[in-house]
């Protein structure tokens, strides 16, 4: 455990001392990724594996030139294949440790889609880790509501929650989703506001200590279907 906290204080050292904007990306989508985590029900064992590989979802970027990371305009073609590689670089720099196997798998796959038609191994459906299927999609909403860049304008919350919904079993697995939608936009766009301020606290490794949803209406989780119960246990 202690070599395990070791190294992942180490990594999120290195992403914080990269791109700014990619590391509060991350602390915000591993906030996302926890409150679904515990909408699906998962232990709490399988929650700090989900908040830590979601957290370093992006740590493979501390090896992309940071004039990739900040162009404003769109990537060529040769430069979104660098771009892609960030997922087996990530893979590659945590799969050493044995401790982090689960976590190492989350970042291999976080751009992997449900049908089939992402990358980098184009895996499909549950052939998908489940923490890389709940990363995905708090990835995206994240990604859809940060701020504007020069070639895309941030969707709003009910924009960007209408978009996910809209990509129930093609981009996302349908049970995250059902996850997802179980909370009204409303909600997302409070929880969207606090995020929106800066977090310079380090995470507690060896406790999750993302947002919880006690304040979240329990009338919001009757939506969710029985499927996605019957996943609470997915690893």
């Amino acid at each position: 455990m202690k070599q395990a906290t070791a190294a992942l204080t180490s990594f999120e050292a290195a992403l914080d001392s990269g791109d700014s904007a990619t590391y509060a990306h991350c602390q915000r989508t591993a906030s996302i990724a926890v409150i679904l985590g515990r909408c699906l029900g998962l232990s709490q064992d399988l929650l700090l594996t989900l908040e830590r590989g979601v957290f370093l979802h992006d740590i493979g970027k501390v090896h992309i030139p940071e004039r990739l990371l900040k162009k404003s305009g769109l990537l060529e073609e040769t430069e979104w294949k660098v771009m892609r590689g960030h997922a087996v670089t990530g893979y590659a720099m945590l799969s050493s440790n044995v401790a982090l196997t689960d976590v190492a798998a989350i970042v291999l796959a976080h751009h992997e889609r449900y049908d089939g038609t992402g990358y980098p191994h184009r895996l499909e459906g549950e052939d998908i880790p489940f923490g890389a299927r709940v990363c995905a999609v708090a990835d995206c909403f994240d990604m859809l509501t940060a701020a504007d860049r020069a070639y895309c304008r941030a969707m709003t919350v009910s924009e960007a929650w209408t978009y996910v919904r809209s990509q129930q079993g093609r981009h996302f697995d349908p049970v995250v989703v059902d996850a997802f939608l179980s909370i009204a936009p409303a909600q997302w766009r409070r929880f969207h506001a606090e995020w929106s301020e800066p977090q310079l606290r380090r995470l507690d490794w060896s406790n999750v200590r993302r947002p919880s949803l006690d304040d979240v209406s329990a009338d919001s989780f009757d939506k969710i279907s029985a499927k996605v119960v019957a996943c609470s246990g997915a690893s």
